[in-house]
């Protein structure tokens, strides 16, 4: 058994999530493991600058402000209004998170939420690489080794699983959370949701795949 979080850095509706999985995961760590997958929202064709890609946080990020109460920082609205040059594009958040995975597996969640943080409210361009490394420093990771990775080809196949990951799962948005049991994933939410509802779901079909053990035994 396990829970499976598909996300995508860039994605506002992410950031806006990731206090509700974050309570998910200090809820459940203890007796789940946690995958988190990252996927595909801003590649090829689909990634920019922000004024090829921001229209699309531009009209959502004051919805996602009023549903979710996370905040948008002051820096980030500067960066996003001024049509700075910051490429908006999946690839490079996404091997910054596989690295993690690589090196600290069980603190990935907690690195994702810090790197949206750093985007989303301090104005980090996610184009450039060296910020990620900087917050891998936070969880006392040797910067070097993350460099290493990060910048090699171990990194970018990483990513990719990942990628190919989400198409597997069926996950076709973010933020989308499955409960796997029995090698089969089950979808538990697709789009923000709130806590109570989310754990709701999970005691639920914690529950019943719990009673599927014992009665198998």
């Amino acid at each position: 058994m396990k829970v499976i979080y598909v996300f995508d850095t860039l994605c506002i509706w992410c950031y806006g999530f990731s206090e509700v999985i974050g309570e998910l995961h200090d809820e459940y760590r203890r007796r789940l493991p946690f995958e988190v997958v990252s996927g595909g929202m801003l590649r090829h064709e689909r990634k920019g600058t922000l004024p090829e890609v921001g229209q699309y946080i531009r009209d959502g990020y004051p919805l996602v402000q009023r549903k979710t109460g996370a905040r948008f920082g002051e820096d980030f609205l500067e960066m996003l209004e001024g049509n700075a040059p910051a490429v908006f594009d999946s690839d490079i958040p996404a091997r910054a998170v596989a690295t993690f995975k690589m090196l600290h597996p069980a603190q990935t969640l907690a690195y994702t939420t810090e790197i949206q943080k750093a985007i989303f409210i301090d104005g980090m361009d996610p184009s450039n690489p060296l910020p990620y490394i900087d917050v891998a420093a936070e969880f006392d990771l040797e910067a070097k080794e993350f460099k290493r990775l990060f910048t090699g080809e171990e990194s970018i196949a990483a990513a990719e699983r990942d990628f190919k990951r989400t198409v597997d799962l069926g996950a076709t948005g973010y933020p989308t959370v499955y409960f796997e049991f029995d090698g089969q994933p089950r979808l538990i939410a697709r789009g923000y949701t709130d806590f109570n509802v989310l754990q709701a779901r999970f005691d639920h079909v914690v529950s019943r795949a719990k009673a599927r053990e014992q009665s198998m035994n």
